[in-house]
């Protein structure tokens, strides 16, 4: 989970947003490898270039409607409610990340 996400709301300093963008940083980069290396390693036979075109450019897709949405909710809630609501929504994807792991997990 991105629990830096709720520390944006407390940031009253420039150098407090820089400090949180390198354990941003830091936190992508200890993720980004395992990703990659498991997305490798469970590649559908056959559909190699459809699927690391999707992985390679979805993301970008995803971000691209991400900021569409995180403008508007700015503009009509402000930028404090923009961070609360993705920390909501992280809380309930770690919950549904932990169901779908217990109800999948080899007994």
């Amino acid at each position: 989970m991105r629990w830096e996400v709720f520390l944006y709301i407390f940031i009253s300093r420039p150098w407090q947003l820089f400090v949180l963008q390198i354990v941003f940083a830091l936190g992508t980069a200890c993720l980004s490898a395992p990703l990659i290396a498991l997305f490798a390693k469970y590649i559908t036979k056959g559909k190699e270039g459809l699927q690391w075109g999707i992985e390679g450019s979805g993301s970008y897709i995803i971000v691209g409607i991400a900021v569409f949405i995180g403008t508007f909710i700015v503009h009509q809630w402000g930028l404090k409610n923009l961070f609360l609501i993705m920390f909501v929504i992280q809380i309930m994807v770690v919950l549904t990340q932990v169901k779908l792991y217990f109800s999948t997990a080899k007994k």
